[in-house]
């Protein structure tokens, strides 16, 4: 779950069936060798920040196997590095 805390209250903002979202940017991140420090998460984020594709990066259909999809999208030069965390974020 996506979780907000504010005034004395949480709201939930967004949840998953299959994968939380955290392990979803842990596997990215290794998939795509993103160092762990500071974080998988920071370091996701920063390279969401410059995509290649001027914001149109692929929409990856299931995110719950980037397994899969990653390699392909990758070396078939549909996407990069920076598109995958920007569609990702």
């Amino acid at each position: 779950q996506v979780i907000a805390y504010s005034r004395r209250r949480y709201r939930i903002l967004g949840e998953t069936l299959d994968v939380a979202v955290g392990n979803c940017i842990d596997r990215l991140a290794r998939l795509l060798q993103i160092p762990n420090a500071p974080s998988p998460g920071y370091n996701v984020e920063q390279l969401a920040k410059s995509p290649k594709f001027g914001g149109d990066a692929p929409k990856i259909p299931n995110f719950g196997s980037p397994q899969a999809v990653t390699p392909k999208l990758l070396e078939s030069g549909e996407a990069t590095p920076e598109d995958l965390c920007f569609s990702l974020q």
